[in-house]
């Protein structure tokens, strides 16, 4: 599968800006779209309750669910994988009968030659197999197009004051 006929330029920029803005922390997202990933919805920067998962879902219940994306701090040897919150988010939307989950997995440290990895939960919902998605080519055009897009709101921010958008409506 070509990442640029599956993930849409718009997800991947999102994402990106989303994880790029809150440096050092553990970032989630959800992806969206139906046989290939439209856009990406920010939802937190902090670590997510189970009460703050909840409202984030509901929020995101008009949508089509196909995955979601995770920036998060890893120790030096570990790989760049699914966290266990999202595995159990991916579990949860698997059991709800979605056909195929995705989880997009952003490197913290964009010193790495590969940014981005992307991982496909099995039909049996337990294991995730790494999907062909070379998104080196992306990391200049990426990191251009953060210059003056590092405003991005997330579920979080929302959540703190109800007025931002948390749909970045804005950014194209």
């Amino acid at each position: 599968m070509e990442e640029d006929k599956f993930i849409a330029t718009l997800a991947l920029k999102k994402s990106a800006i989303h994880c790029a803005r809150h440096p050092g922390r553990d970032v989630y997202g959800a992806l969206v779209g139906d046989s290939k990933v439209n856009d990406a919805i920010p939802l937190f920067h902090t670590r997510p309750t189970t009460a703050a998962t909840e409202v984030a879902l509901l929020m995101l219940s008009q949508f089509n669910i196909i995955g979601f994306y995770e920036s998060r701090i890893r120790g030096a040897n570990e790989e760049l994988e699914p966290s266990r919150y999202i595995t159990q988010l991916c579990q949860a939307l698997k059991n709800k009968g979605a056909a195929s989950v995705f989880v997009l997995c952003i490197e913290s440290d964009w010193n790495e030659s590969n940014i981005m990895a992307l991982f496909r939960l099995d039909n049996k919902g337990t294991n995730f197999t790494k999907q062909t998605f070379d998104a080196s080519f992306n990391k200049m055009s990426l990191t251009d197009f953060l210059i003056g897009h590092e405003n991005i709101v997330d579920i979080d921010d929302h959540l703190a004051n109800p007025r931002l958008d948390w749909r970045n409506q804005n950014i194209q």
